[in-house]
């Protein structure tokens, strides 16, 4: 699939092994909308930011990610789009 077509054109059978290799990746992986509110997030992200089990789905991403690295967070954010789709980072 090229960067321009929509998860919507997936088939399921696509969309099956998109979301088992992205679950079982150890990589911390999350989708959201552009008001910061999660989407989704894989197994990783999940055990990573919310060891306890609190769902994640619906809040804001910045509440799982302590102040002191919302500036750096907030800059990535921002720097998404069309051309730039993703962002990574070493978390210490």
């Amino acid at each position: 699939m090229t960067g321009q077509q929509d998860d919507a054109q997936m088939t399921p059978h696509m969309n099956l092994s998109f979301t088992t290799l992205v679950e079982d990746m150890p990589a911390l992986i999350c989708r959201f909308s552009p008001d910061g509110t999660l989407t989704y997030v894989n197994k990783a992200y999940r055990e990573f930011f919310s060891p306890n089990g609190e769902p994640m789905v619906g809040c804001n991403f910045f509440a799982f990610i302590p102040e002191s690295e919302h500036e750096q967070v907030k800059s990535r954010y921002l720097s998404l789009n069309l051309k730039t789709r993703a962002s990574h980072m070493n978390i210490a």
